[in-house]
C-alpha cells in the first residue's frame, strides 16, 4: 500500500508547500510548480532503479527505435485526441454532467488562465507528473505482483478517484485504461505521457474554440463521438501492432 500512496503523498506535500510559499497564485500555477519539482525527484528515483522494470522486456535494436518513433508518436497523439473527444462525449451522453456539477468550478478556473499557461501546465507538466506517479510508480509496482488486467483495473480506478469528483473521475478512469495499455505495450512512461498530454491539450483547445450550436449541433456531436471512437479503435490497434517499439 505504501508503494502506491507515497508518490501521491509526495506530490500533495510539495503542492501544499508551494501554496504556502506562492500565496495568492492560481491553483493551476501552484500545481505546475509543484509538479515540475515532483517530476524531477521521481525521475531521479526511477533512474536509480527503485521501481523494478516489468519482467521479460524485449530489447529492440537501435535501428528499430529510430524508425519506430516516427510511426509511434502520431499513433499516441491520435489516441490521446480521440480518447479525449470520445470519453468526454460519452460522459455527456450519460447525463452525469447535468446531475453532478462539481467539475464546473475546476473547468472555469482552468479556462480563465492565459492559453499558453493552460498548454504548458496541463499538456506538459501536470500530465507528466501524473504519469510518473500513476504509470511509472503505481502501475509498475502493481504489475510486479498482479496480472495485466488486475493492474489496469486497480490503477485506473485509483486514477479516477484521485480526480476528486464523479464527472472527471469517470472520464479519467476511461482515459487511464488507454494510458495503462500504452504503458504495457511500450514499457515506457513516455507513451502514456504523450497520450495524456495530447488529451489535455485537446480538452483545452476544444473548450476554448469549439462550440456546437444550432440545429445541427446534436448531429455534429454524434458524428464526433462516432468518428473519435473509430479513431481510438485504430490507434489502439496501432499500439498493439508496434507495441515493442520504444519511444
Amino acid at each position: 500500500m505504501w508503494e502506491i500512496l507515497w508518490p501521491i503523498a509526495l506530490y500533495e506535500v510539495f503542492t501544499e508547500l508551494c501554496r504556502m510559499i506562492l500565496t495568492g497564485m492560481d491553483s493551476l500555477v501552484i500545481r505546475m510548480v509543484s509538479g515540475g519539482i515532483t517530476v524531477v525527484l521521481l525521475g531521479i528515483v526511477s533512474r536509480r532503479g527503485r521501481v523494478a522494470p516489468i519482467e521479460n522486456r524485449v530489447k529492440k535494436p537501435v535501428k528499430t527505435i529510430r524508425i519506430g518513433i516516427f510511426v509511434t508518436i502520431p499513433i499516441l497523439c491520435m489516441a490521446g485526441i480521440s480518447c479525449c473527444l470520445f470519453g468526454n462525449n460519452l460522459v455527456t451522453l450519460s447525463g452525469l454532467k447535468d446531475k453532478f456539477t462539481g467539475y464546473r468550478q475546476t473547468a472555469e478556473a482552468l479556462y480563465s488562465l492565459p492559453l499558453w499557461l493552460q498548454i504548458l501546465a496541463t499538456g506538459v507538466v501536470v500530465s507528466g507528473v501524473e504519469e510518473m506517479i500513476f504509470h511509472e510508480f503505481i502501475y509498475g509496482s502493481l504489475r510486479q505482483r498482479f496480472s495485466f488486467w488486475v493492474t489496469v483495473t486497480v490503477s485506473s480506478v485509483i486514477f479516477g478517484v484521485y480526480h476528486g469528483n464523479l464527472v472527471q473521475g469517470v472520464y479519467a478512469c476511461m482515459l487511464a485504461l488507454v494510458l495503462a495499455y500504452s504503458r504495457e505495450c511500450y514499457q515506457s512512461v513516455l507513451a502514456p505521457w504523450v497520450i495524456h498530454g495530447s488529451a489535455n491539450l485537446t480538452s483545452v483547445l476544444v473548450g476554448k474554440w469549439v462550440k456546437l450550436e444550432g440545429e445541427m449541433a446534436e448531429l455534429s456531436f454524434l458524428f464526433i463521438t462516432f468518428f473519435s471512437g473509430l479513431c481510438l479503435f485504430f490507434a489502439i490497434g496501432g499500439m498493439r501492432k508496434h507495441k515493442m517499439e520504444d519511444i
